[in-house]
């Protein structure tokens, strides 16, 4: 009776509580039913991908590297990967790498005091689509057609950005 006793005398809070509950749920759950019912792909914010031949192979390393730097004797740009059934068929969407000015400018930010110096733009960065010949400042409107994922087949609604493992 102890119990009974308690939850009359705290009725309304348990109340509050248990609708905060639902609503939690429910919010989740619409979230999952938008994203197709799939979670999204593992992230690991300590490793990104990276090529060294246009996206042909790839490789992990820091996320803290700035491309392009030197791997095998090859300059190296990050890879970003997507996948549209949870990870079994990966594609490299499009390439980044800094402009030499914005990766100095990186370079001093990471440096220097936190507020000291100013973090690179988005005009520090470039992106190409791989087998392209030319890259494209990522604050160039056209950008956007670089970087929005697209894979024949896939349903736009169901293609996620991949993590290393």
């Amino acid at each position: 009776m102890e119990l009974r006793g308690w939850i009359n005398k705290n009725g309304r809070p348990l109340m509050a509580a248990s609708a905060v509950v639902l609503i939690v749920a429910a919010l989740f759950s619409a979230a999952q039913l938008r994203s197709g019912g799939r979670p999204p792909l593992p992230v690991i914010a300590d490793r990104a991908f990276f090529t060294s031949d246009d996206g042909a192979t790839q490789f992990v390393d820091s996320i803290d590297r700035i491309p392009p730097f030197d791997h095998e004797g090859r300059p190296a740009v990050k890879a970003y990967m997507f996948s549209c059934d949870t990870g079994k068929h990966l594609w490299v969407q499009y390439l980044e790498k800094m402009t030499d000015a914005g990766a100095k400018q990186m370079a001093q930010f990471r440096s220097s005091p936190p507020g000291a110096a100013a973090s690179p733009g988005n005009d520090c960065w470039l992106v190409k689509k791989p087998g392209d010949d030319s890259w494209t400042p990522r604050a160039n409107p056209a950008s956007q057609a670089i970087t929005q994922p697209q894979y024949p087949g896939c349903d736009p609604a169901s293609i996620r950005e991949a993590s290393p493992r």
